[in-house]
């Protein structure tokens, strides 16, 4: 079995005025215990938007078929 960790990914959508948003993705936590990240992630503010995802190492993830990735939408944080 390959070797893998656990990344907690956390998401967010800055406004920087009526027009223009920014959203923001970026890696919180990363372990080999998936009960830590799962912690981790449990831990977190009851309005932080975040996943917990299986990443096997040495492995590339742009030909994966399951990325780790968050969709995220203004709205989405209202």
């Amino acid at each position: 079995m390959k070797e893998r960790i656990y990344v907690v990914m956390h998401a967010s959508v800055n406004k920087t005025d009526e027009s223009n948003k920014n959203g923001i993705v970026d890696i919180l936590f990363a372990s080999k215990d998936l009960e830590k990240a799962r912690a981790y992630k449990e831990n977190l503010a009851p309005y932080e938007v975040a996943a917990v995802y299986p990443i096997d190492l040495d492995k590339s993830l742009d030909l994966a078929v399951e990325k780790p990735a968050l969709s995220i939408d203004w709205t989405d944080l209202q």
